[in-house]
């Protein structure tokens, strides 16, 4: 089981990309008006390194905008324990995957 980890704020000059599952960002300039008119919503996840840097597990779309804008500090929900490259890939997509559309009624 994986824990819930911790949120705090973490440079993002120490957060490493590393191999993701995404490959298309998709609409970066909507999704970036939208952060900026109503703000970061929810952290990005990182995974902790023993070096003091930060690989990302979701938010990769968030962290290209936020890098873009200058952002030197980010929120984040930091997972401290080891996880194994499932664990890491099943935080990355349960991201997307369990989210669902809004219905405009």
């Amino acid at each position: 089981m994986i824990s819930v980890g911790k949120v705090g704020m973490i440079p993002i000059s120490s957060v490493i990309i590393g191999e993701r599952a995404r490959e298309v960002m998709g609409d970066l300039e909507g999704l970036e008006s939208n952060m900026k008119e109503s703000g970061l919503i929810s952290p990005l996840a990182v995974k902790a390194n023993s070096n003091g840097s930060y690989t990302l597990l979701a938010g990769e779309r968030r962290f290209t905008i936020l890098a873009r804008n200058q952002v030197n500090e980010i929120p984040a929900r930091i997972y401290e324990e080891e996880l194994t490259d499932l664990q890491m890939k099943v935080i990355e997509k349960s991201e997307n995957f369990f989210r669902k559309d809004m219905e405009y009624y």
